[in-house]
C-alpha cells in the first residue's frame, strides 16, 4: 500500500508541474502578444484657416490688404514625420481635408498658398503655415493652420484698390503712394447716384505705404483721404479692411470728402 500512495503521490504532482507550466506559458504568451501589438493608424483633418492681416481686429482701422481668396490659386498640405514627407494633397480653395492611415506620434503640417494653379514654386508662394500634432494610435486628430504672407523687402506686389463715392461730392480724382506725383485725374465711372474710380499700380516694393487721394469737382480739389497700404511678395492688394471686415470696396461718404 505505501508503495502505491508513493506513485499516486509522483503522478499527481507531474500533472500539477505540467498544469502549471501551460499556464505560465500561455501567459506570457498572452503578454508578448499584447507587448509587440502594433499602434493602429490614425486620421488627421487639416482646416486651413487665412491669413491673419493688420487691422482685423482694429474697428478703427482702414487699411488696404491682399485677399487671400481671390489671390491664391492652389493649396499644398503636406504632413511630415521625423523629418520625411508621408502625405500630401493639393486643395484649390480654403477647405478641410483629412488624411487617413496616418502612424502614431508627431505630425507637422505644413501649408502653402500659391497664386497659380500649376506652378507651384519658391517665386509663386504667397503664403505660408505650419503646425505639429501628436497623432495617438487609432486616434482621429485636428490641426487648424493659419497662413502668414511673406513680407520680404525688395519683393514686389502690386495694388488694384476701388473706390465708390456720391456723384454729387466730386466728379474725379487723382492718387499717390509715398511721395510719389499725383497721378492725372480719373473721372469717376457712374454707378447710380455713385461714381467708381480704380486704382492701379503693377509693381510696388513689399512693405508697408502710404496712399493719398485728391478728389476734385471741376478741376478743384474738394477733399482729401490717406489711406494705409500693406503690400505682400507676388501679392495683389485690393480689399479694405474696415470695421474689421474685409471688402472688395472702399466707400466713402459726402461728410468723409469734405473733411
Amino acid at each position: 500500500m505505501k508503495k502505491k500512495f508513493d506513485l499516486r503521490n509522483v503522478f499527481l504532482s507531474i500533472v500539477s508541474f505540467l498544469l502549471v507550466s501551460c499556464t505560465l506559458s500561455c501567459s506570457f504568451l498572452f503578454l508578448d502578444n499584447i507587448k509587440h501589438a502594433e499602434p493602429s493608424p490614425g486620421s488627421l483633418t487639416v482646416q486651413i484657416t487665412g491669413a491673419s492681416l493688420p487691422g482685423e481686429n482694429t474697428s478703427s482701422a482702414r487699411t488696404l490688404v491682399p485677399s487671400l481668396t481671390s489671390n491664391a490659386k492652389s493649396y499644398v498640405v503636406t504632413c511630415t514625420q521625423g523629418g520625411s514627407e508621408v502625405a500630401s494633397e493639393t486643395l484649390n480653395t480654403i477647405a478641410s481635408y483629412t488624411f487617413n492611415n496616418l502612424k502614431p506620434g508627431t505630425v507637422t503640417v505644413t501649408v502653402n498658398a500659391y497664386n497659380h494653379a500649376t506652378a507651384r514654386e519658391a517665386g509663386n508662394l504667397i503664403a505660408t503655415g505650419s503646425k505639429d500634432v501628436i497623432l495617438t494610435s487609432g486616434s482621429a486628430a485636428n490641426a487648424d493652420v493659419q497662413l502668414t504672407y511673406s513680407t520680404t523687402d525688395g519683393t514686389g506686389g502690386s495694388i488694384n484698390y476701388t473706390i465708390q463715392w456720391p456723384a454729387a461730392s466730386a466728379d474725379s480724382f487723382k492718387w499717390k503712394i509715398d511721395g510719389s506725383p499725383y497721378s492725372a485725374a480719373i473721372t469717376g465711372l457712374e454707378s447710380g447716384a455713385n461714381l467708381i474710380g480704380i486704382m492701379s499700380a503693377p509693381s510696388v516694393t513689399s512693405g508697408p505705404h502710404s496712399l493719398i487721394i485728391q478728389f476734385l469737382k471741376n478741376d478743384v480739389v474738394v477733399g482729401y483721404a490717406f489711406e494705409s497700404v500693406n503690400v505682400y511678395a507676388n501679392l495683389e492688394s485690393n480689399s479694405v479692411v474696415a470695421d474689421g471686415i474685409l471688402t472688395d470696396k472702399r466707400v466713402f461718404t459726402a461728410a468723409e470728402i469734405a473733411s
